[in-house]
């Protein structure tokens, strides 16, 4: 009977010894601070957790307009001017294009982009809207004119949506369109998108659009008809020919394009 009260006492003493072991192996891995405190007689030392900020400091701001100011241009419609960027400069054979982006709706013929360094681009290509997006194309065959560097959102980064007194308007931006539209820049000041109608689309969307496939808003000034068939004339009137089908210049035209007037000639 003896000999067994040792026995279990000896096994209590072992099973208390790797309980105790388990608990300082925990303790350790999860409190180091505390246990080291322990062994050593000193405080537990606070651990402080860094949060991430996902607002922008008033110098991420500064660097922002600093950056933002320079990847934009600006469109000159009379004495209005609209922020826009240069999207992609293209090369097709000896003639260099460059798309100029903007969600600004304008009087197309009428207007001016300003670019850095001097540049003034007067004579627009062609306009083509996709979607609430317009590109605007210019022959810029000759000229140096770099497009806007391209990356994505994250967390914070700035809106410009228009220019107040010559300066663009730029203001902070985290990621909801429904306050106002713009263009956006990301973080670093690359172009990330727009918001549009209280959408945010991406650049690398934006990037992949076709001229091919949007709308083209300028048309010759000799065009005579549009989409509907109708006679249309963007300067002067058109003499329209009297051989040409349901066209009426007058009283008593055929189909075939002639005159059912009484002929007033003897025969």
């Amino acid at each position: 009977m003896a000999l067994k009260n040792k026995l279990l006492i000896v096994i209590g003493i072992f099973t208390g010894i790797i309980v105790a072991f388990i608990a300082a192996v925990f303790l350790f891995l999860y409190k180091p601070s505390f246990f080291l405190s322990l062994i050593f007689g000193k405080e537990e030392i606070p651990i402080v957790k860094k949060e991430e900020n996902t607002t922008l400091t008033q110098k991420e701001l500064y660097r922002l307009e600093e950056v933002v100011t320079k990847n934009l241009v600006e469109i000159k419609e009379g004495i209005a001017l609209h922020p826009a960027v240069v999207l992609k400069v293209t090369q097709n054979g000896n003639q260099t294009d460059a798309y100029i982006l903007t969600i600004s709706e304008l009087e197309w013929p009428f207007i001016k982009t300003l670019i850095r360094g001097g540049i003034t681009l007067d004579k627009v290509k062609q306009v083509y809207k996709c979607g609430n997006i317009y590109l605007i194309d210019y022959d810029i065959t000759g000229m140096w004119v770099p497009s806007v560097k391209a990356g994505p959102f994250i967390d914070k980064g700035v809106i410009v949506p228009g220019i107040d007194n010559g300066e663009p308007i730029i203001m902070p931006f985290y990621g909801n369109c429904t306050q106002t539209s713009g263009l956006v820049f990301n973080n670093f000041g690359d172009f990330a998108g727009v918001c549009v109608t209280g959408k945010f689309v991406p650049s690398d969307f934006i990037e992949t659009l076709n001229p091919s496939t949007c709308i083209p808003l300028l048309h010759p000034e000799n065009e005579t008809e549009n989409a509907t068939g109708s006679v249309t004339n963007s300067t002067t009137a058109t003499v329209p020919t009297l051989n040409r089908t349901n066209i009426t210049t007058g009283n008593n035209i055929t189909q075939n394009g002639t005159t059912n007037q009484d002929s007033t000639e003897e025969k």
